[in-house]
């Protein structure tokens, strides 16, 4: 199927995103001494707002006209292709219109993630800049982004329950158990859950640093054996390259071919830079952080860990793009509490610039790419 992407409503994304940006120059200057001395209610309105409208109106992603195909599709046919339940129960019983189904879904996102960030008491403008520095790139582009984020917002009822434990606890397990049922990865983000208990100590991180390489090679001759004895079944379908798992693999590597690694590094940078910096301070400096951001940056360390395995061979960069997008939230969260409680330094500042730089590339490189290369400017 062809598709027609427009380079001119890519605009509207840019201004929304510049919008979201107007507490960056206080808190790249001053930091944590710039936390808010007022009542948070008109912040979380406003960022709200603008990131549902972000999400909604997404078309600086390619997989914003691949859902509307979709949409279309199952509108026209009656025919559930790839999506969960939940999903194909709006399209068939709520709205036939694929920007209300839209807005639906990336509503329920933002206002859990945004709840998640309230809950677990991250300065709100420093913490929603945070979220948008660094998430924005990647939350309007999956439906499963619904899921982790009622994931995460469960999580954090368990490990920073309210008055009564029993019920934040129960109430958390059963978000996490509805989360099943927004996407089918979503069973691998939960069972991920199992690390955060645990301790990550300086041996634990030189240790795991040591075996990365002798890991990645047995996980690349490991998951050819299993690509090419068709033992794996897996949803692939976001990415909108076929119907097969092979199929998918050469796009990705037909894609790596022509736009080479300058698009990952870009995109990827930030996530390895905060988490190299989160490492020195968490684990080797031992900064007083709570226990649950410590959960949390556990969780990240293993979910990114477990992503870079696939990283560095063609045919399973699909699965270090599903596994690396499931960090982005605790990162958030992590990172967003050391900007809200720290003073701010030169390594913070600049973090903050890496972290701009993907969305940058990405918007302004879609409407560069739509315009001049494939002619698409008006709808």
């Amino acid at each position: 199927m062809k598709y027609h992407y427009e380079a001119v409503p890519v605009l509207f994304n840019i201004l929304l995103f510049f919008l979201m940006l107007y507490p960056f120059p206080n808190v790249y200057r001053y930091g944590c001494e710039f936390r808010k001395r007022y009542t948070d209610i008109l912040d979380y309105a406003v960022y709200g707002v603008l990131l549902i409208l972000f999400c909604t109106f997404g078309y600086a992603d390619n997989d914003f006209y691949h859902y509307e195909g979709l949409f279309k599709r199952i509108c026209s046919t009656g025919l559930n292709v790839h999506l969960e339940p939940v999903y194909y129960w709006l399209i068939r019983n709520v709205t036939s219109n694929y920007l209300v189904w839209r807005f639906i879904v990336w509503s329920g996102t933002v206002i859990l993630s945004l709840w998640t960030i309230k809950r677990l008491k991250l300065d709100v403008r420093i913490g929603l800049l945070i979220f948008v520095l660094f998430y924005i790139n990647i939350i309007s582009v999956m439906r499963g982004n619904l899921g982790i984020a009622i994931l995460f917002f469960g999580f954090s009822f368990i490990i920073r329950p309210s008055h009564n434990r029993l019920l934040s606890f129960l109430f958390g397990c059963l978000l996490i158990f509805c989360s099943f049922f927004f996407h089918k990865s979503m069973l691998f983000s939960i069972a991920a859950l199992s690390v955060t208990p645990f301790y990550l100590n300086r041996k634990t991180v030189k240790i795991s640093l040591v075996i990365f390489p002798f890991l990645t090679v047995v996980t690349t001759l490991l998951l050819d054996y299993i690509i090419m004895n068709g033992l794996i079944g897996f949803d692939i379908a976001d990415m909108n390259i076929g119907s097969s798992m092979t199929g998918y693999a050469s796009g990705t590597m037909r894609q790596s071919n022509i736009f080479g690694k300058l698009n990952q590094m870009i995109t990827y940078m930030p996530v390895y830079a905060s988490l190299a910096l989160m490492t020195k301070k968490i684990v080797f400096e031992e900064i007083d952080v709570p226990r649950y951001i410590k959960a949390l940056f556990i969780y990240w360390y293993a979910i990114t860990y477990i992503a870079s395995l696939f990283f560095f061979q063609e045919t399973s960069v699909w699965l270090f793009i599903r596994f690396i997008m499931m960090s982005y939230f605790p990162l958030c969260i992590v990172v967003g509490y050391y900007y809200s409680n720290f003073k701010m330094t030169r390594e913070k500042r600049i973090l903050m610039l890496l972290a701009i730089l993907p969305i940058c590339y990405k918007l302004f490189y879609a409407f560069y790419k739509r315009l001049v290369w494939e002619g698409y400017v008006f709808f």
